[in-house]
């Protein structure tokens, strides 16, 4: 019932997870252990997990609740907005908005270096992450 109470990120981890969610000939652009903002009546919470965003135009955000794992899948050609902030001791906070049936925000928590954790490229794939997205939402 607790499966992920005791769970251990690090890159082989976050490279499973995120293949299982991929189709046939699509590759990875960049992903990132990061936490996501919960949203709705009951926000405030954070649940710690991966974005990863495709060459084929997705966003993957696997969130890894107590009890229970939740995988998403956003096509990044209804993203309607963009916003990076900075979010204290060098994180930056992602907050994304997508048209369609998406109601709800995607809000992410990203450090460039995860301590005591085995993310060698975090900082590198942060950025390109960031700039992938960036570059995908429509100008304002």
């Amino acid at each position: 019932m607790l499966n992920n109470l005791a769970k251990k990120f690090d890159q082989e981890d976050l490279e499973t997870a995120v293949s299982s969610m991929l189709d046939h000939g699509e590759g990875i652009a960049a992903s990132v252990y990061c936490v996501f903002k919960s949203t709705g009546f009951f926000g405030g919470s954070f649940i710690g997990g991966y974005a990863s965003v495709t060459g084929a135009a997705r966003l993957i955000c696997i969130k890894y609740y107590i009890s229970r794992t939740e995988k998403n899948i956003y096509d990044l050609n209804d993203l309607t907005r963009a916003k990076v902030s900075s979010a204290g001791f060098g994180q930056k906070r992602v907050r994304l908005e997508f048209g369609g049936d998406r109601k709800h925000p995607v809000i992410m928590q990203i450090a460039g270096r995860v301590v005591g954790s085995g993310f060698p490229d975090q900082s590198i794939n942060r950025e390109r992450l960031i700039d992938e997205l960036t570059a995908r939402a429509p100008a304002k």
